[in-house]
């Protein structure tokens, strides 16, 4: 099992997006360049914790790519 899930965000730094993520929708996630250089521009939620509070951390991320 795979509790984790990255997206990438070419051409943006992933302090940047975590940042953005956090201010916008008050979600933490891990900067991808604390995994080294190949993460940079990603980022990286866990699924782990209760159901209700991943499914309300998915509905605070898809309201900010949607707008």
């Amino acid at each position: 099992n795979a509790p984790y899930i990255w997206a990438q965000f070419p051409g943006r730094k992933s302090w940047e997006i975590f940042d953005l993520i956090l201010d916008s929708c008050h979600v933490v996630c891990t900067p991808g360049a604390g995994f080294g250089p190949a993460g940079e521009s990603f980022i990286r939620f866990s699924s782990f914790g209760h159901r209700d509070q991943v499914i309300e951390a998915c509905s605070r991320l898809s309201s900010l790519v949607l707008n």
